[in-house]
């Protein structure tokens, strides 16, 4: 049976799990393949997803043993486990056919995710590189926390000619099967297919009733916010750029290990509440949106982050694009709904081409003037 997750109120599920156990270990003495793990849901967002464990493949030259999560190309792709990025292809050679994959490893256990995005937003012209695909700082021996942002959804390498996807695998060592020795089967393979309804179920799903943390890869007005108290606290030097990356880690880092906090990088509560204690509000380094209605710019660059730039003056520059005649990728009038999502980004790259601008999708001082001229 099919099933459509929202993400949202999903704790009903859980009446479907009768006979599953949550947290088995992964070397558990029972050849158990449909046994739940403790891992997070690898998407930020509403997907859909269905039990193709033993799907037919290649003309039933082989069963499918992974579960693929369908979604809109560009969401956000998180760390199921805390562990090594042990396979990023495409980095310093070109992507291979099966396209921009990462896996995770850990204690003996793979989790691969398949046919990340390789197209620039509101395409599908395969020029995105892999700075498209994966997230900042990710590359093969770079240790990642659960939950931590690590690329980005597509339907690169042999899935161009499907719906944006995620083919998510679990190669377990530990686990063998008897009725998996032999073709069409492939041995150590579990089904995650139970496990992702159960991550669901408990509401551990990235952006969802979470703690908002912020970590390495993440992205957005929130992580500026944080760039800026970081300066003002420690004189850190950082780029208020938004983005989470290497030296953002590393002042986090500092920050922590000097007010005697845990050192783990990850600006959770505990964090948050140290920089308040020293005199920098956080939620104040960033400012809050501006209320925007005579066509001036906000103060404020409107881009495609995660999370993404939500706002009152993002509705504001829809409302002005749509008016102009600008449309989704659907075909649709430009939604006006204050959040600066794919098609916005599209819209943007689109606008700021037709008038000569640099086509990066950010809406600046001159994107911004040029919209309402």
């Amino acid at each position: 049976m099919h099933r459509d997750f929202p993400l949202v109120g999903a704790v009903v599920l859980l009446i479907a799990l009768p006979a599953v156990l949550l947290n088995v270990p992964h070397a558990s003495a029972a050849p158990d393949r449909n046994a739940v793990l403790d891992l997070a849901f690898p998407v930020a967002g509403s997907v859909t997803f269905d039990d193709t464990y033993t799907a037919n493949r290649d003309g039933g030259d082989r069963r499918h043993q992974a579960t693929d999560v369908f979604g809109v190309k560009g969401q956000p792709v998180h760390a199921v486990v805390s562990g090594e990025i042990c396979f990023a292809p495409g980095i310093n050679e070109p992507m291979p056919g099966y396209g921009y994959m990462l896996r995770i490893c850990r204690d003996g256990v793979t989790y691969s995710y398949i046919h990340l995005n390789n197209d620039t937003p509101g395409t599908d012209d395969g020029q995105g590189g892999h700075e498209r695909a994966y997230a900042p700082g990710i590359r093969v021996g770079v240790q990642v926390t659960r939950g931590q942002l690590i690329g980005w959804l597509g339907d690169s390498g042999n899935a161009e000619d499907t719906p944006p996807h995620l083919h998510f695998s679990i190669f377990d060592t530990a686990f063998e099967d008897p009725e998996l020795e032999r073709a069409p089967w492939r041995q150590h393979y579990r089904n995650p297919y139970p496990s992702l309804v159960a991550a669901v179920a408990r509401g551990e799903v990235p952006g969802q009733g979470g703690s908002g943390a912020m970590r390495l890869g993440h992205r957005g007005e929130a992580v500026q916010a944080w760039q800026e108290a970081l300066n003002r606290a420690v004189d850190a030097g950082l780029g208020a750029d938004g983005v989470f990356g290497p030296a953002t880690d590393a002042a986090t880092r500092a920050f922590q290990e000097a007010r005697g906090l845990e050192v783990d990088g990850i600006v959770g509560p505990a964090t948050l509440a140290a920089m308040e204690s020293v005199g920098v509000p956080v939620s104040a380094a960033g400012g809050d949106p501006q209320q925007v209605s005579d066509g001036t710019f906000p103060g404020r660059l409107l881009r495609l982050t995660d999370p993404m730039t939500r706002g009152e003056d993002v509705r504001e520059w829809q409302a002005r694009m749509r008016e102009r005649g600008w449309r989704g990728a659907d075909g649709a009038p430009l939604d006006v709904d204050g959040i600066f999502g794919p098609d916005s980004d599209r819209a943007a790259r689109l606008f700021q081409e037709e008038r000569g601008l640099t086509a990066d999708g950010i809406v600046g001082p001159a994107t911004w003037a040029a919209a309402f001229d």
